[in-house]
């Protein structure tokens, strides 16, 4: 018998793709003198999609010792997540709907980087990262999408609400952020894509 059942607690069944998860499901327990079997039907109405973890993957920053630079992430309803540098929990507030912000203070400029990761609470598997590249030299490009960035650089922001994926871009000379990915696609758009890819293996 588990810890779980053993303590009286409910057993949860997690499937990777949700889409593809539903239909009837069957539950055996079995023991010494008994052997128990519960069914239940499962639709796409009683499976919640998985968080979708909305952060700025890598951002330029122009040190400025005692300023603070802010960093954001986001998840659908009903998930709720929090900042991490490491295994500490960073102190946010609330954001937009379903966002957070953390404000990291410069003390020094004598990192070159600075990552944080941004988790589901619940659950905890679900999580994305932030890396803060730090430098000293002047600004070239400068936007609220991207930030700023130095010629050459590379920045990878998120996407907007119901949007999965992410989007880069390159500061160029002319101190403009040019647009060299853009991998946002809308979430149902990208259930469906899993759903017809995994059924194709079913066939």
């Amino acid at each position: 018998m588990s810890a779980a059942l053993a303590a009286g607690l409910p057993c949860q069944l997690s499937a990777d793709r949700a889409l593809t998860a539903t239909g009837l499901y069957e539950c055996t327990l079995q023991g010494e003198g008994f052997h128990f079997i519960q069914k239940r039907s499962v639709g796409t109405d009683t499976i919640k999609s998985a968080p979708n973890v909305r952060v700025q993957q890598a951002l330029w920053v122009k040190c400025k010792e005692g300023e603070k630079e802010t960093v954001i992430c986001c998840v659908q309803s009903p998930y709720n997540v929090r900042w991490y540098d490491g295994s500490k929990v960073l102190s946010s507030v609330a954001g937009e709907a379903g966002c957070i912000k953390y404000e990291y203070p410069m003390q020094s400029c004598s990192h070159s980087n600075k990552q944080f990761t941004c988790k589901v609470t619940e659950p905890e598997a679900f999580q994305a990262t932030t890396t803060l590249n730090i430098f000293t030299d002047p600004i070239v490009c400068n936007n609220t999408e991207f930030g700023t960035g130095r010629m050459g650089d590379k920045a990878t922001t998120m996407c907007a609400e119901g949007l999965k994926g992410y989007k880069s871009a390159v500061c160029l000379e002319s101190a403009v952020w040019k647009l060299v990915e853009d991998f946002c696609i809308v979430t149902k758009i990208n259930e469906l894509f899993i759903d017809s890819v995994v059924g194709s293996y079913l066939l």
